[in-house]
C-alpha cells in the first residue's frame, strides 16, 4: 500500500504580502540605444525565456531573444526586417516547440502592415508574411486557441482588427470590427471556451472627449458578444489585460483621476460574462506612476509593472516599479528596480518556480532592451514520499496523423496529469528520458507546469522531432513527474517511429470466372494489385504472358497509374482458349513492373472445364433483382449483405439446397455466410419443376460478379452473371434539439443550442456519419405547441420520402434532446410549450402520443435526452414530482428500442446554475463530448473510458452518473443523478466521435 510522508523543508511563516528582494537574481541589457526595448515575454514549456521587441540600428528591427531561465545566459538573439521600421509586439509558443511572432513592418510596403513570423527554437525563420493593405495596419497582440490556431489583433484602417490563421500561416478569417470604437489595442486574452477579450482605448471625439478604456468580448469566430467602456470623465488608458483564476478579467492602465499624483496606475476587475465592473483601484505617488502590465500570481494576488517618477523627490528620470496588490485591490508592497535612468517595465510573467521576470527598457550605460528576474517570494515546499504520489494521467498521444514520427518531421506528445492528493504541489515538472537510446528522436527533456493544485488537471505537451529514422520501432521513454525537483511519479511510455517503406506492389488476390458455357468461352481474370509500402506508387504496369494457344484479348500491358499506400487497384484481363490448345487448364504469368523497374511475378491457374445443362429446357432467372425488368449487370448496393432471389426451371423434381452453389468473383463464399439460403418446394407445370431460391450474400467493396449454379442430373445449370457494385454507405445523423424558454428557467435555450452545436462536425471521412442534419428550436415562436408538433411530424415525413436529401433511413441515427418544464396529467407526461402561460390547457405536448408514437414509426436507431421533467422551479433548481418521473419512466419503458436518459432520479430536482450557463445534465454532457478529465472521490475519469476515440451510449451514461452528481454536489450541496430507461438496445453504439 502506498504511504506518504509530507515534510516542509522550510518551516517559515509565509505571508502573501511579502515583497521580492530588491536585488535581482540576474538581469541583461541588449542594444546601444534607449529606443531599444523588449515588449512581450513568455516562458516556453522547457523553461527557456522568449521575448520580442525592437532593436534600433538605423531603422528599427524586430528583436527575438531566448534565455536560460536559471542563469540568465542568453541562448539566442535574432533580428528580423528590412530597411524600414519593423517591430515585434507579441509571441506564442506552438505545441511542437516553435514560436509565432507578431508585430508590424514598413519594409513590405509604403505603409505599415501586419507582420507574422514563425521561427524555430534557434530563431531561424520558417515562414513570414505581411498582412493587410491600405493605411497603417499593425498587429499588437497574439493568442493561441485550443486547436493550435492563432488570432492576432491590432488596428487596421483605424478599426479593431482580428486575423485568424493556422500554424502554417494560412488565413482562416480576417475581420474588422466596425462597431467597436477602439483606436488602440493594448491587450488580448483567450479563455478555455475560446472566447476572446481585447482591451484598448476609445477613439477621441473632438476636443472634449478624452480617451477611455474599452473592452470587447467575441467568440472564437470573431463574433461580437459585448463591448463596454470604463473610466471617468477625465483620461484613462488601458495597457494590458489578464484572465484571472476565477474567470474574471483584470485590466491594468493609467488615469488622471486616481487622486494620488499627476498620473496614477489603475486596476479594474470585470465580470467576464457580462462585462460589469466589480472593482476599480488606483495606485500612485506624488508624480507620474504609469502601469504597463499585470499578472495574477499562483497565490492569487496581482503584481503590476510599469514606471514611476515618484520614487525620489525631484527625480528627473523614471525608475521601473513593481506593485503587489491583494485580491480585493489593496496595495501590499512596491519596489523600484533600476537606477533612475528612464527605466521602464513593459511586460511581466511569473515563472514555473514562482519567481518574477519582467522586460522593458533602460538607459543605463546608454543601452536599451532590458530583462530582469527576481527570486520567488515563497520558500519551496519539499515533499518526500515512500511510494508514488497519487498522480492520475491520461493516454500518451503522439499528435500525428498515423501515430508515428516519420523522418524529418516534428510534432508533440500530449497527455493530462491530475493531482489527486489532498494538498497542492509546487513547481511541478515532467522529465522525459530516452530509455531505448536510439538517438533518433530529439525532444524537450524538461517540461515545466508550475503549481498543480489538488484536484487540478493540466495538459502536458512535449515537442519531439526526428532526423533520419533507421527503422520502424517503438522507442521507450521514462516519464517522471516532479515537484520542486523531487520525483513523485514514474511511468514508461512509447513513441513510435516509422521508416516509411518504399512503394511495394504485389498481386494480393486473383479471381477467374468463365464468360460463357463452353471451353472456348473467354475467361475473365480479375487482379487486385496492392501497394504494401508507405509511399505512393506511380508509373507501374502489369505485363501478361500467356502460352501458345491462349489468346490475350486486349493489351498485354496494363498501366497501374497511382496507387496510394496500403490501397488496392483492380485490373481485368480476358483470355480465350484457341482450338489448337489441347489442355483443360493453363497458367497465365502476370508480371508487375514498378516505376524503378523492379519485377514481381505471380502465376494464375485457369481452368477450361465446363458443365452445361442438357438443353434449353432448363434455366435460372433472377427475380430479385429482376432481370426481366432491369439490366442485372448494372446493379448498385450500399449494404454489405445483398439479398438475391431466383427461379430455377428444371425437369428434376428432387433438388435440395445442397445442390446450389453461388460464386462471387469466381469464389464460393464460406458456408458460414450462406446459412440464409432457402429453396422452396417446387411447383410442377407442363413437365417442368419450378423452384424459388433465396440467399443473402456478403459483398466485397467494388464490383461483385455473382452467378448461381445448380447441379442437376443433366450437368451444371448456371445463371447469367449479376454484377453488383457495392459502395458502403455510412449512416446519416439527425439531431433535433428543443430548448423551451420559460420565465422561471434561465438556461433551457442554452441547453438546446449547446447540445446541437456539439454534433455539427460529426460527419466526415474520419467520422461515423456521412452527413449530419441538425435542427434547433429555442425561440419562443419556435417552441409553441404547433411548431414543435409539426417538427416531429416532419421527421416522419423525412423517413418516408426518398426524394429528400435529409431522408431518415433505417441505418441512420436520430437524436432528440428536450429541455423544458413537464407535467403529469392523469398518468400521462406532458411537455409545456412556450405559450403554456397563455394557454395552460392547449399548450401541452403529449410526450407519448405526439412525440414517441411518431418516433415509433421511424425505423432507425433512436436516442432521446430529456431534461424536461419539471413541474416548477426552485431557487437554482428544476422541480420534479415523483408522479411526473414515474409517468415518464413508465412511458419510456413501453417503447422497445428507444434509448432514453433523463436528467435525474424520481425523487430529485434537476439543477441549473449561472456558473454553468446550462443545466447540470447538459453541462456534464458537453464535458463528456469534449472528453474533459474529471475527478471525484474515487479518482479521475473520462467519458471515453477505453481511449478508442469514441463515446458509446453506455459510456456516456456512466460518465453522466458521476459527473452530474459531482457538479450538483459541489455547487448546490444537493444530489442529482441521471437515469436510463431499461431498454439496452443501443448501449454499445458509438454515439459521439472525439476530435
Amino acid at each position: 500500500m502506498k504511504r506518504l510522508l509530507i515534510t516542509l523543508a522550510t518551516i517559515i511563516p509565509f505571508f502573501l504580502s511579502a515583497q521580492p528582494n530588491q536585488t535581482p537574481l540576474w538581469a541583461d541589457i541588449i542594444g546601444t540605444h534607449n529606443s531599444n526595448a523588449l515588449t512581450k515575454v513568455i516562458e516556453a514549456t522547457n523553461g527557456h525565456i522568449a521575448a520580442v521587441g525592437e532593436l534600433h540600428s538605423g531603422g528599427k528591427e524586430g528583436l527575438f531573444v531566448l534565455y536560460d531561465y536559471s542563469t540568465g545566459t542568453q541562448l539566442e538573439k535574432k533580428t528580423y526586417g528590412g530597411k524600414k521600421d519593423d517591430i515585434l509586439q507579441s509571441l506564442v509558443q506552438t505545441a511542437d516547440g516553435h514560436f509565432i511572432l507578431a508585430g508590424y513592418s514598413a519594409s513590405f510596403q509604403s505603409k505599415a502592415a501586419g507582420w507574422l513570423l514563425k521561427v524555430d527554437e534557434k530563431g531561424k525563420v520558417i515562414w513570414q508574411q505581411d498582412v493587410g493593405k491600405g493605411l497603417e495596419n499593425r498587429f499588437h497582440e497574439l493568442v493561441m486557441l485550443k486547436d493550435q490556431t492563432m488570432i492576432a489583433s491590432g488596428i487596421k484602417d483605424g478599426r479593431l482588427w482580428m486575423y485568424k490563421f493556422d500554424a502554417d500561416g494560412k488565413m482562416i478569417w480576417d475581420k474588422t470590427l466596425v462597431n467597436v470604437p477602439m483606436g488602440t489595442v493594448q491587450g488580448m486574452q483567450v479563455n478555455d471556451k475560446d472566447e476572446i477579450f481585447v482591451t484598448g482605448n476609445t477613439v477621441k471625439s473632438g476636443e472634449t472627449r478624452k480617451d477611455n478604456i474599452y473592452v470587447v468580448k467575441t467568440d472564437g469566430s470573431g463574433k461580437h458578444i459585448w463591448g463596454h467602456e470604463y473610466g471617468d470623465k477625465g483620461w484613462e488608458e488601458a495597457q494590458d489585460l489578464i484572465i484571472t483564476a476565477d474567470g474574471s478579467l483584470v485590466v491594468v492602465g493609467n488615469t488622471i483621476n486616481g487622486g494620488f499624483g499627476k498620473i496614477d496606475m489603475l486596476l479594474i476587475k470585470i465580470n467576464a460574462l457580462t462585462g460589469s465592473q466589480q472593482w476599480i483601484q488606483p495606485f500612485g505617488g506624488r508624480e507620474d506612476d504609469l502601469a504597463s502590465s499585470v499578472i495574477e500570481t499562483f497565490s492569487g494576488e496581482f503584481v503590476v509593472v510599469g514606471k514611476t517618477s515618484s520614487h525620489a523627490r525631484g527625480a528627473k528620470d523614471s525608475n521601473a516599479r513593481l506593485v503587489g496588490v491583494g485580491r480585493g485591490g489593496d496595495r501590499l508592497w512596491e519596489i523600484n528596480p533600476g537606477r533612475d535612468k528612464n527605466d521602464e517595465g513593459r511586460h511581466m510573467i511569473q515563472l514555473h518556480d514562482e519567481s518574477l521576470l519582467f522586460v522593458g527598457r533602460t538607459n543605463q550605460r546608454e543601452d536599451g532592451a532590458w530583462i530582469v528576474r527576481y527570486e520567488s517570494m515563497k520558500p519551496p515546499t519539499l515533499i518526500s514520499a515512500k511510494g508514488e504520489f497519487n498522480i492520475a494521467r491520461t493516454k500518451f498521444w503522439l499528435k500525428t496523423a498515423d501515430g508515428y514520427l516519420q523522418p524529418n518531421s516534428r510534432s508533440y506528445v500530449s497527455f493530462n496529469i491530475t493531482n489527486q492528493e489532498a494538498f497542492d504541489l509546487d513547481n511541478v515538472s515532467v522529465r522525459l528520458v530516452d530509455q531505448s537510446q536510439s538517438k533518433e528522436i530529439s525532444y524537450w527533456a524538461n517540461t515545466y507546469l508550475g503549481p498543480l493544485k489538488r484536484g487540478e488537471t493540466k495538459e502536458v505537451k512535449i515537442p519531439v522531432s526526428s532526423n533520419q529514422i533507421a527503422e520502424t520501432t517503438d522507442n521507450r521513454f521514462g516519464v517522471s513527474v516532479l515537484s520542486n525537483n523531487q520525483e513523485i511519479s514514474v511511468f514508461t511510455e512509447v513513441i513510435k517511429t516509422k521508416n516509411p517503406r518504399p512503394a511495394t506492389l504485389v498481386i494480393a488476390k486473383d479471381f477467374v470466372r468463365p464468360e460463357g458455357n463452353t471451353e472456348f468461352s473467354p475467361r475473365s481474370i480479375t487482379l487486385e494489385v496492392e501497394n504494401k509500402g508507405d509511399q505512393v506508387a506511380n508509373g507501374g504496369k502489369v505485363m501478361i504472358n500467356a502460352p501458345e494457344g491462349i489468346q490475350v484479348l486486349g493489351s498485354r500491358e496494363l498501366p497501374l497509374g497511382e496507387i496510394l499506400p496500403r490501397a488496392l487497384k483492380r485490373l481485368n484481363i480476358r483470355i480465350q482458349k484457341k482450338a489448337q490448345f489441347e489442355g483443360s487448364s493453363t497458367v497465365i504469368e502476370c508480371v508487375i513492373v514498378d516505376a524503378l523497374g523492379k519485377r514481381t511475378r505471380k502465376n494464375i491457374n485457369v481452368s477450361f472445364d465446363v458443365y452445361v445443362a442438357a438443353d434449353g429446357f432448363e434455366d435460372i432467372l433472377f427475380t430479385a433483382p429482376n432481370e426481366a425488368k432491369i439490366n442485372i449487370k448494372r446493379v448498385t448496393s450500399d449494404r454489405a449483405n445483398f439479398r438475391i432471389e431466383a427461379t430455377i426451371s428444371t425437369a428434376q423434381g428432387n433438388l435440395s439446397p445442397q445442390d446450389a452453389r453461388v460464386r462471387i468473383n469466381g469464389r464460393t463464399p464460406d458456408n458460414s455466410k450462406m446459412d440464409e439460403a432457402q429453396l422452396q418446394p417446387p411447383t410442377q407445370r407442363s413437365g417442368k419443376f419450378r423452384y424459388a431460391y433465396e440467399n443473402v450474400l456478403p459483398l466485397e467493396e467494388g464490383e461483385n460478379h455473382i452467378t448461381i449454379e445448380f447441379k442437376t442430373d443433366n450437368g451444371i445449370l448456371q445463371s447469367r452473371e449479376l454484377i453488383v457494385n457495392y459502395t458502403p454507405r455510412k449512416p446519416n445523423l439527425h439531431v433535433l434539439a428543443i430548448g423551451i424558454p420559460h420565465q422561471d428557467l434561465k438556461y433551457t435555450t442554452n441547453d438546446a443550442k449547446d447540445f446541437a452545436a456539439m454534433f455539427a462536425n460529426q460527419a466526415g471521412p474520419d467520422k461515423t456519419y456521412e452527413k449530419v442534419f441538425v435542427e434547433s428550436l429555442f425561440s419562443a415562436e419556435q417552441t409553441r405547441k404547433t411548431p414543435i408538433y409539426a417538427t416531429f411530424a416532419d421527421l416522419q415525413r423525412r423517413y418516408r420520402n426518398e426524394n429528400r436529401e435529409d431522408q431518415i433511413k433505417e441505418d441512420d441515427v436520430l437524436i432528440v434532446f428536450i429541455s423544458s418544464h413537464g407535467k403529469e396529467d392523469n398518468g400521462s407526461f406532458k411537455i409545456l410549450a412556450s405559450d403554456y402561460h397563455l394557454y395552460p390547457t392547449a399548450a401541452m405536448i403529449d410526450y407519448q402520443k405526439e412525440i414517441l408514437d411518431i418516433l415509433e414509426g421511424i425505423e432507425c436507431k433512436k436516442f432521446v435526452f430529456i431534461d424536461a421533467c419539471h413541474s416548477g422551479a426552485a431557487e437554482g433548481g428544476r422541480e420534479s414530482s415523483i408522479q411526473v418521473r414515474r409517468a415518464l419512466e413508465k412511458i419510456n419503458n413501453a417503447y422497445p428500442g428507444l434509448n432514453v436518459i433523463t436528467s435525474s432520479q424520481q425523487d430529485q430536482l434537476s439543477y441549473e446554475d449561472d456558473q454553468w450557463q446550462n443545466g447540470a445534465f447538459t453541462e456534464a454532457t458537453l464535458e463528456a463530448f469534449n472528453n474533459i478529465l474529471c475527478t471525484d472521490d474515487s479518482g479521475s475519469y473520462l467519458a471515453d473510458t477505453d481511449s478508442n476515440k469514441y463515446i458509446t451510449f453506455d459510456e456516456l451514461y456512466d460518465f453522466l452518473k458521476k459527473r452530474v452528481r459531482g457538479l450538483v454536489k459541489a455547487t448546490k450541496g444537493k444530489d442529482q443523478m441521471p437515469k436510463k430507461n431499461e431498454n439496452e438496445s443501443g448501449g454499445d453504439y458509438p454515439i459521439f466521435i472525439l476530435h
